[in-house]
């Protein structure tokens, strides 16, 4: 099955003001955080984080979003992530 993501502006930002990354599970996903990563970097110019790249014991479970972009920029996120996971499932 997939799963379809639906995001809005309001689910793309911190929740804490200290906060400057939030973590998306993708476990449930085929698609791997390098993947998604350079999808979103190379199609869409669009920055996250692998979670490879802070543990690698469950780093292929989840992808980090910055909370410290412009609000085009997370808009943008809102719009390509959908799209990039049905892809790539």
């Amino acid at each position: 099955t997939t799963e379809i993501y639906t995001l809005s502006l309001h689910d793309a930002l911190p929740i804490s003001s200290a906060a400057s990354m939030m973590v998306i599970d993708i476990a449930g996903h085929n698609a791997s955080p390098q993947d998604i990563q350079d999808k979103l970097l190379y199609e869409n110019d669009i920055f996250v984080r692998a979670g490879n790249y802070v543990s690698t014991k469950f780093g292929d479970n989840f992808i980090r979003v910055s909370f410290s972009i412009p609000t085009p920029e997370v808009e943008r996120f809102v719009e390509a992530f959908p799209k990039v996971m049905e892809e790539l499932s």
